[in-house]
Formats: structure tokens, sequence, C-alpha cells
């Protein structure tokens, strides 16, 4: 069952709830903690009290919010999240991987619906000290370094903070330019944020102009893509860089 939204709404409480009354097949809430196609953060607070009211087990999308978002396994009722070795954690491209509660694998009626993607294999391997497959090693070697880093640097917190003072900086930056923000309100996601396209001014046009200054930035999806475009600010990005991307654009105008 599929609860549908507009193109960047806020999660409505009310109709997901109305779901979960009128579908008592459901056995699993599925959620997009950062859908990064908007910059929208929804609220997994709201929708793991749902979850759990009605029985359901609460599966989260945090690919591009883990480590640089507030996530609560115990209030939040998850049962599982899938991330990755990039984005918030500034490992590098090449594995994924899951926290789950042990209990949800030790399921006797889990059904894999594929060899690659059991996760109770994974899970009984890696009890044994083991894997199922060969991984990559270099990438799991850069994993542990930036893990290592994330806790020297403060956790989750302090990652927080430094994502949002520089989405700040580039919300200031682009309102001053007279950029309007794609999301006007509701709860917004640190590492990323939306922009209008200037009137006038082509998506490739800027990203040409961009890549050219030694910057990359994301068209919006769909037909979004033609009046929108994103730029992150997770990685080791600081301020001076939030500038000089702005000094480029301005160029532009």
């Amino acid at each position: 069952t599929a609860v549908k939204h507009e193109w960047g709404a806020e999660l409505n409480a009310q109709r997901i709830e109305e779901s979960l009354q009128q579908d008592t097949t459901i056995t699993h809430v599925g959620v997009i903690h950062h859908e990064t196609t908007t910059g929208r953060l929804n609220n997994l607070s709201m929708v793991g009290i749902l979850a759990h009211r009605y029985g359901k087990i609460l599966l989260v999308d945090g690919v591009s919010s883990f480590g640089g978002e507030e996530l609560n396994f115990e209030e939040w009722n998850v049962g599982a999240i899938a991330a990755t070795a990039n984005k918030c954690l500034h490992g590098i491209p090449g594995i994924s991987f899951v926290v789950a509660r042990r209990e949800l694998l030790d399921q006797t009626d889990f059904q894999p619906r594929s060899v690659y993607l059991n996760l109770r294999e994974y899970y009984r391997q890696q009890e044994g000290g083991g894997t199922p497959f060969t991984h990559s090693v270099q990438v799991l070697y850069a994993l542990d370094e930036a893990l290592k880093e994330f806790h020297e640097q403060g956790g989750w917190r302090a990652r927080h903070e430094k994502y949002r003072q520089l989405a700040q900086s580039i919300r200031t930056r682009a309102q001053e330019l007279g950029i309007k923000m794609y999301l006007e309100g509701g709860m917004l996601a640190v590492t990323l944020t939306a922009l209008r396209l200037p009137a006038n001014l082509s998506y490739q046009t800027l990203h040409d102009h961009l890549k050219a200054a030694g910057f990359v930035i994301y068209a919006g999806q769909g037909d979004a893509g033609k009046v929108m475009f994103r730029i992150a600010n997770m990685g080791e990005i600081e301020k001076v860089d939030i500038d000089r991307l702005f000094l480029a654009i301005k160029e532009l105008l």
C-alpha cells in the first residue's frame, strides 16, 4: 500500500494512519528519511509512533541521512535502516549496510528474495567472523578509517552541526543573489539544498559554468529538472568552498 503525497510535501500523519487502519495485511512500514530530490527531511518520529501503535515494523532508507541527521532507534521504533559508506560517513562508494534488530533477523518465517541480498545469511556469516561473498577490501578499510574519524570529530551531533552551518551558508548566499529555495518550509535536511533556477538560466548553462570553475551540482529529477538544481554539502567541504561556489554563480547572474 503506497501512501502518496504531493511532490515535496511533508508526510501526512492522518493519511498514513488511515492506511494502517484500512489495510490489515500491512506488516512493515517503509519510509525514506531524507528525500534527496527536494531536500525534504521526513518525520521519522511520527511515522515510527504510528507503526508501533499498529504493531508494524519500521524500515528506513537512511542512505543520505545516516551519520548526519538524528536517528533514534528506540524512541522511533526503527526495525532496520539501510545506509552507505559514503554520503554522511565520508567513506568511499562501494559498500552499503543494514543496521537491524537481531530479533528480526532471527525470525523463523524470514524468506529471502535473493541470494545476494539475503540479510539473514550476511548476519549468520558475520556472527561467525566471515562474509558470504568476497568484499572490496580497500572499501572496508576506508570505511573503518572514516568511522574512526567520525567518532574523533564528535559523532553525528558534531557532523550535523557542521552540515547545518554549511547548509545555512548556502541558503543565505542564495537568498542574497535572489535565488529561491525549492521548498519554502517544513523539515529540511542539513546535507542538501534544492534551489530554483534563476529566470532565463538553464540548468545546463549553470552546470557547465560551475564545472569549469571546479564545482559539480545536481539537476532536479523528473519535471523538477527544468526548474531547480541541488547543492550537497556532505564531505570535506568548508565555508570557503561555499563562498567560492557562489562567487562563480554570481558571475552568471
